[in-house]
């Protein structure tokens, strides 16, 4: 074996030992409206090639749907929220979506609905990686009785390992109360609150995303405890949490 042979098999060695970690880049603007071609939703600052972008979109009003997220890939949805429609009532529908930075995403993104929907929100953050592919798994829960704190189990839906990132994005179907800390089910470890964002536009909403790095293996039966500030009110907090588990493989 030459010199140059030596060094080079060396350099792909090294190459293949890096380690994956993921970590958190940041978050877009929080927005939100009341028509159909929606607010626009801001891309995280400095997001590069290769970072992976979570989108969580929600509107008020069951009937209006999205229509298009071109460039991007459909994780979960979920209906959520009890009551007629109205200040701090009614429900939802709640969608989140990922898509693999090339460059190409521009500075904003504009997700199409259906219809006009009463009142819109959401948000993007972005996540980066040193070495492998992503692996998303999403998971979703529905919480139907108002209260200051959600307790939502995915059961066995979203098993965890060390090197496993959580995000979860949560929705409620009004501004009574914010979303505020959260902490793996059953769990003293706290998740990271990236933001509790609420509107008033239309009828009223609210939106938190949270995010956890996972340090050790963690029990299959995982799910979220999300805290609110506030006081419950007849139909609000009431909404829905979809969780995504980052992976690399």
């Amino acid at each position: 074996m030459n010199l140059a042979s030596a060094i080079g098999r060396a350099v792909l060695g090294r190459r293949a030992d890096t380690p994956k970690v993921i970590t958190y880049v940041g978050a877009g603007a929080y927005n939100s409206g009341s028509t159909n071609s929606g607010p626009g939703y801001a891309i995280p600052t400095g997001v590069q090639p290769g970072d992976l972008l979570v989108l969580s979109v929600s509107f008020k009003n069951t009937g209006v749907d999205v229509s298009s997220v071109p460039g991007w890939t459909y994780q979960a949805d979920r209906i959520g929220g009890i009551g007629v429609d109205g200040a701090d009532s009614g429900s939802f529908r709640a969608y989140v979506y990922t898509r693999i930075a090339d460059g190409s995403e521009g500075a904003s993104l504009t997700v199409t609905l259906s219809g006009s929907p009463i009142c819109s929100q959401g948000q993007i953050v972005g996540f980066r990686k040193t070495a492998g592919t992503w692996a998303v798994t999403p998971a979703s829960a529905v919480e139907a009785t108002p209260a200051t704190t959600w307790d939502e189990s995915f059961g066995s839906a979203l098993p965890l390992v060390s090197g496993d990132y959580v995000v979860t994005a949560l929705a409620a179907n009004g501004d009574v109360c914010a979303p505020n800390a959260a902490m793996l089910l059953n769990s003293a470890v706290p998740m990271t609150l990236i933001g509790n964002n609420s509107t008033t536009q239309g009828n009223d909403m609210s939106h938190g995303f949270n995010y956890l790095p996972i340090t050790s293996q963690a029990s299959s039966a995982v799910g979220i405890s999300q805290a609110f500030s506030g006081t419950a009110t007849a139909n609000t907090p009431t909404g829905s949490v979809i969780a995504l588990r980052l992976r690399l493989t």
